[in-house]
């Protein structure tokens, strides 16, 4: 069963076509389920609907003048299709509260269901901004929707990211992750290519986001700023929240979790969550909806003194002025607070990962230190569908948010031999930042021309600001050192203890950016004839930054950076072409491009004819991709066939142990980048009680041009050639053990290496890993248990790494119990 409700707007694309089909399509969109006999609907023709509608619109568009009628069932909340003669002057639609009592039928509140909730979405909005098929789009969108993220009991987007095809962890951070071999975690701006109902603007730091608000993930792959705007070229994360529902109802769901490896015994690590949500109309006519959620997470990691204490609140609710027009207002209150060890997992000595402890739960840091997140995010959305069926959206986000952190962070790594004596010199550093986002989208979208030359055409308006400020107060060497593979903490004193602790080389800063950008884009979306589509765009943006940096050199009381600006702008294009020689059949080839301003303080080498002051150019980024979208099997088996080429120019990178003669300020340089590659992902569902899905993909991702010799030539850090995953689940369909099901993944990543160089011994070269997933389920009436198991066989594993202080180890073994009750 599909678990989102029925709710406000939601995303429609369905063509005109046998009812047979075009009724399940759009009750799979609307996220409901759909009852109806065959024989009812055989030989009717229903009309297409594609644009944001209610689902009581969307059904009585698509069934106007037909001799269709489909109702609303109040108790289930299934929708049934009832045959009855047309009547053109009077549609009906699922409007339980305006239907006849004689004409709603009733079923069992709730029911045993042996259905498996499809992992298929056929509609997105992340390659256009407009209503489309998946299979019209010329690129390649994955989306991890809600039945995908209950089966995986998902607490976070990092316990889904092994599930998107051609993406890997990078770290635990928020952007911690790679796709289509480049990273997103070090980007200029924080906004790190994630984004919320369409805007950038994260509420954690840290932390990866929570799934408890999420209704489905969409991963657009690939350069898309023509639609996105600023970002990373590897692909972009569009985050869809939970909408306030037409239909009442409530929900909790808590889950208990412990560790069981090797050096985690079960029930040593319990972990405790819960999540309240409740939404429904707040009066008789619907036009007012809410919703409300709330979450509890109490964790424990695998490593010494993990911890973590986090609250989430969601709020939202939407006004309906009358079908074609609503405004929904959304909150979202994050607190966060955890153990900190951010940038300082395990060492490797001599950048060799045989060399990283055996046991992977130490820690290097005292049991003190400690970091948190505060947000408060306001997102509003108004949407307003003409009578000519063109549609206004503005889409406002607004975030405010602080994070601090107290840490002994690892700084120097001393290697020596035996190894067993290698240390680390740490250096004490505590900071409080915050950040402000705030971004601003309004457009306009509509279908001109007639069905064998149709335009969707699309205009819209951006606006963005960000301001980071960084205060560090402390940052000072710690005496003494700690030893890799036996350390032990809690017994240096700290900087605050004054007269302990040598202060005279603590060096504070405050460090200001901003951030302002203006856009403008348009794009076209073809229909030509019955077999071909087309599509084209073109975004214009301008940038005004600024970096300002109080940190001062103390042998020279020399002001790091006493403010530099710098004002990019970039135009950019993209082109599609979709041919459809039948329905279960799309071959696409497209290019797009992507962009990204160059910080104001990255400063070049100084040349006669580039001087130090001079900021470097910005980032540009283009791809050129092809593939195949196939239908099997009466649509339940689904395959995606991609070929891509991504070529990235201007990466700007700081030199290691390179300054500014004059400030001292670090200096950077800019490389060129391409990663060339192949992805497939395979959906099947033969029967409504059994599903699974399967994504590989192989990527070549390496530096093509860089000043630094060992540099030339060498893989893109992070980024593994070959990778796999699979996921599947079975219900039993009947008999005894009716309602019990079991699901089955697999995860596969390939070796990369963990520092960008082309010598061998100074890459720190990453093993293959393999992971076995395992989950048990049971479907009762008002309710479902879940048993999900990861690392089956406690496979010890290195993640990811960015250095040779910061290499981040797998989890062991991990048991989740979860039970959710609906009410």
């Amino acid at each position: 069963m599909v678990t989102a409700s029925q709710g406000a707007t939601r995303v429609f694309d369905v063509p005109a076509g046998d009812a047979i089909s075009t009724l399940k399509r759009a009750a799979q969109q609307a996220g409901m389920e759909i009852v109806f006999p065959a024989k009812l609907v055989r030989g009717v023709k229903t009309n297409a609907v594609k644009g944001d509608f209610t689902p009581e619109a969307a059904f009585d568009l698509l069934t106007a003048n037909t001799a269709l009628t489909v109702v609303w069932d109040k108790q289930s909340g299934a929708l049934i299709v009832q045959r009855q003669p047309a009547s053109p002057a009077a549609p009906v639609g699922p409007k339980a509260a305006k239907i006849d009592e004689e004409r709603v039928l009733h079923l069992d509140t709730f029911t045993v269901t042996t259905s498996v909730g499809t992992y298929r979405e056929a509609t997105t909005t992340a390659g256009s901004k407009t209503p489309m098929s998946t299979k019209d789009v010329a690129g390649t969108v994955q989306v991890l929707n809600a039945s995908f993220i209950e089966d995986k009991q998902a607490r976070s987007l990092e316990d889904l990211y092994p599930y998107v095809v051609g993406m890997t962890r990078e770290s635990p951070a928020a952007s911690g992750f790679t796709l289509r071999g480049f990273s997103n975690n070090f980007t200029n701006t924080m906004i790190n290519n994630i984004q919320f109902d369409g805007l950038p603007g994260g509420a954690s730091r840290f932390g990866s986001p929570p799934t408890a608000n999420v209704d489905r993930v969409e991963v657009l792959k690939g350069p898309s700023s023509v639609i996105n705007g600023v970002m990373d070229p590897g692909g972009i994360i569009n985050i869809i929240s939970k909408q306030p529902s037409v239909k009442p109802g409530s929900s909790l769901v808590i889950s208990a979790a412990s560790f069981a490896g090797q050096h985690s015994p079960l029930g040593q690590d319990v972990s405790l969550t819960a999540t309240l949500d409740s939404t429904g109309p707040l009066d008789e006519g619907r036009h007012w909806l809410y919703r409300f959620i709330a979450s509890y997470e109490d964790l424990n990691g695998f490593r010494q003194f993990d911890f973590g204490k986090n609250y989430y609140f969601y709020p939202s609710l939407t006004y309906r002025f009358d079908p074609d027009t609503e405004v929904t207002f959304k909150i979202e209150i994050d607190r966060q607070r955890r153990y900190s060890s951010q940038d300082s997992y395990l060492a490797a000595p001599f950048l060799l990962i045989a060399n990283v402890p055996a046991d992977h739960s130490l820690s290097y840091t005292d049991r003190n230190n400690e970091e948190y997140d505060k947000a408060e995010t306001y997102n509003l959305v108004f949407r307003h569908r003409f009578d000519n069926q063109w549609t206004l959206k503005l889409n406002v986000r607004d975030v405010q948010h602080g994070d601090g952190r107290t840490l002994d962070e690892s700084h120097t790594l001393r290697s020596v031999l035996p190894v067993e004596d290698s240390s680390i010199v740490q250096r004490y550093r505590y900071s409080i930042n915050t950040r402000r986002y705030a971004y601003y989208d309004l457009n306009v979208y509509g279908t001109v021309g007639p069905e064998t030359f149709q335009h969707t055409l699309l205009f819209g308006l951006s606006a963005g600001y960000e301001t980071h400020e960084f205060h560090r107060l402390f940052s000072v060497d710690l005496p003494g050192a700690i030893n890799v593979y036996h350390p032990v903490q809690n017994v240096r004193p700290q900087p605050y203890e004054l007269g302990v602790v040598d202060l005279t080389n603590n060096q504070p800063q405050d460090a200001v950016s901003h951030y302002y950008n203006y856009g403008a884009y348009v794009s076209d979306q073809m229909k030509i004839g019955q077999h071909w589509r087309a599509s084209a765009g073109l975004r214009h943006e301008s940038y005004d930054t600024r970096y300002y940096d109080s940190a001062f050199i103390k042998r020279t009381t020399t002001v790091v950076n006493p403010g530099q600006t710098n004002k990019p702008k970039a135009t950019v294009p993209s082109v599609g072409l979709v041919y459809q020689p039948d329905d279960t059949t799309s071959f696409y080839a497209s290019y797009g491009q992507g962009f990204k301003p160059t910080p104001p303080q990255s400063a070049p080498l100084p040349t006669p004819t580039h001087p130090a002051a001079a900021t470097l150019p910005s980032e540009k980024a283009g791809q050129v991709e092809v593939g195949a979208k196939l239908d099997f099997l009466a649509n339940t088996l689904d395959v995606l066939l991609s070929v891509y080429d991504i070529k990235r120019d201007g990466v700007t990178q700081a030199i290691p142990l390179s300054f500014d003669p004059v400030t001292n300020a670090p200096l950077f340089r800019q490389t060129a980048q391409e990663s060339k590659g192949v992805e497939l992902s395979v959906n099947y569902q033969p029967r409504p009680y059994c599903q699974m899905q399967l994504g590989y993909s192989f990527d070549d991702a390496k530096i093509t041009g860089s000043s630094d010799p060992a540099t030339l030539g060498a893989r893109v850090p992070n980024a593994p050639r070959h990778s796999a995953n699979f996921w599947g689940r079975y219900n039993v369909p009947q008999g005894a053990l009716r309602g019990f099901g079991v699901g089955l993944g697999l995860i596969f990543t390939g070796d990369r290496p963990g520092l960008l160089s082309n010598i061998p011994a100074q890459s720190m070269q990453i093993p293959s890993n393999f992971r076995l997933d395992l989950a048990f389920y049971y479907k009762w009436k008002r309710g479902d248990l879940g048993l999900n198991i990861t690392n089956l066989l406690d496979k010890s594993y290195i993640a990811s790494a960015d250095t040779e202080l910061d290499v981040v180890p797998g989890a062991p073994r991990k048991i989740t119990v979860s039970a959710r009750y609906a009410f």
